[in-house]
């Protein structure tokens, strides 16, 4: 089935108790807008959650063979203003809840707060990085940019072990605003091999990098005009590759000065459309839907396996047990990492171009 690319995945994980909670039926809500009033912007919308729904049911329908059962409450936030959604917060169905997926509104998040008080839901976050009330377990499945950052740091010390990082500040602006990020998590995250920041101006760069021939030049900077000067940088040293900054996949320029095959993506969304398993789930999608999955589809699998399997495993604490443990999705590399607000996915994909075909690294 679909979902087993993401059940190998999550047998990476530190799990104990192989799917010891199966025996429980968990009551799972989703609340987001299903319905339009009429604008462009509320039909794309529509349509964007629609799929995620449906992504979703796809992956309860694969979790049910391994044992997983629950109880589904849809609601449309769309239909209900502020005395519907605090009127629905007191119902029993909504009391009983142990995973609510949406709303996507702050000020719907921020309504329901003061009314929830099972104190055991998680509460789910799954399209836009939200502030979620602090008394709750809440996890938001888009982080800000300053995790994310951590998200790379972390994908990087485990797929180059032997590699020395230099992060590059090209004295632009987004270099100055997120130089301190890049710091602090690569300190965390880099404990046993050197890393540095070096300069890069008028193309020229200082200190003199390490002369190994396995480094990774991390751009800071969106600026892609410095492919050029990374390239010659590194163009000799057969184990080095360029890191560009998040901004590069969506706007990426192609040089023709580089090879791109010494270029590395980071992205947060990346669907590797060729694989037999991605093939299968957009087969069952377009047969029941009569069209193809949009990122939506695939991020709702994504997140309902993840929630699914780990309830299964651990039960509603599930988060404090996925320390250093990445689930490998169809769209989504999905990691948690806690801070003071709740716990944010940080997972970071990194892909290759070869040609005009993109390529999972």
């Amino acid at each position: 089935m679909a979902i087993s690319a993401v059940f190998l995945a999550l047998l990476c994980c530190p799990f104990k108790q192989l799917f010891s909670q199966n025996e429980i039926t968990y009551n799972i809500g989703i609340l987001l807008p299903f319905s339009s009033d009429g604008t462009d912007a509320a039909n794309r919308n529509v349509e964007a959650i629609i799929d995620y729904y449906q992504g979703a049911k796809i992956a309860m329908a694969d979790l049910e063979q391994y044992g997983f059962k629950c109880s589904l409450f849809v609601w449309d936030s769309q239909l209900k203003d502020s005395m519907e959604l605090i009127k629905l917060s007191k119902t029993s169905e909504f009391r009983k809840l142990d995973v609510l997926f949406g709303p996507i509104s702050q000020n719907q998040v921020n309504l329901l707060s003061s009314s929830i008080s099972n104190k055991e839901l998680i509460w789910v976050s799954p399209l836009k990085n939200l502030k979620m009330p602090k008394a709750i377990t809440s996890v938001n499945f888009f982080s800000p940019d300053s995790l994310r950052i951590k998200g790379l740091a972390n994908i990087l010390r485990s797929r180059f072990k032997n590699h020395q990082f230099c992060l590059i500040d090209d004295g632009s602006i987004e270099a100055k605003k997120y130089i301190g990020f890049y710091q602090k998590y690569f300190k965390e995250q880099i404990t046993k091999r050197k890393y540095g920041v070096y300069r890069l101006s008028n193309g020229k760069i200082s200190p003199n990098l390490p002369k190994s021939d396995s480094i990774l030049l991390i751009q800071i900077g969106e600026s892609q005009a410095v492919k050029t000067t990374l390239y010659k940088l590194i163009e000799k040293k057969p184990g080095s590759f360029i890191v560009g900054s998040f901004d590069w996949y969506d706007h990426r320029l192609k040089i023709e000065e580089t090879d791109e095959n010494k270029i590395l993506y980071p992205t947060i969304n990346f669907s590797r459309g060729a694989d037999s398993l991605t093939r299968k789930f957009s087969k069952i999608f377009m047969d029941e839907h009569q069209g193809e999955p949009s990122r939506f589809a695939y991020q709702g699998h994504d997140q309902f396996s993840f929630i699914g399997f780990n309830l299964m495993t651990y039960g509603n604490q599930f988060p404090i047990f996925l320390n250093n443990a990445t689930m490998i999705g169809f769209i989504n590399n999905i990691a948690l990492a806690k801070n003071a607000n709740g716990y944010y996915n940080i997972g970071v994909r990194l892909v290759k171009y070869k040609g005009n075909e993109k390529l999972l690294y």
